[in-house]
């Protein structure tokens, strides 16, 4: 194998490491982000019915996406987070 075949392979490795180090960090601000819209969702005015049942189904999704991350499943874990964030109109 060449050098610049040999660089190339690196520079690849390098640029997706990378790429899932920055996936990694955007999974936590992202569920931080729709706890915080939950919880202000939680507090504006609204029919409670419709509202336990959105509340049920954020938490739902704010859990799995803390569980993704947690196993090094970030994709899916951004997902979820925002997935959460969609269904509280963020």
């Amino acid at each position: 194998m060449d050098m610049s075949r040999l660089v190339a392979i690196v520079a690849l490795a390098a640029v997706i490491a990378l790429a899932d180090s920055a996936s990694a960090f955007q999974c936590p601000a992202l569920i931080k982000q729709a706890r915080e819209a939950l919880e202000q969702f939680k507090r504006a005015p609204g029919l409670a019915v419709t509202k336990e049942a959105r509340v049920a189904a954020v938490e739902t999704n704010l859990r799995a996406a803390e569980s993704a991350h947690a196993a090094g499943q970030h994709d899916e874990s951004i997902r979820q987070a925002r997935e959460a964030l969609t269904a509280l109109g963020k």
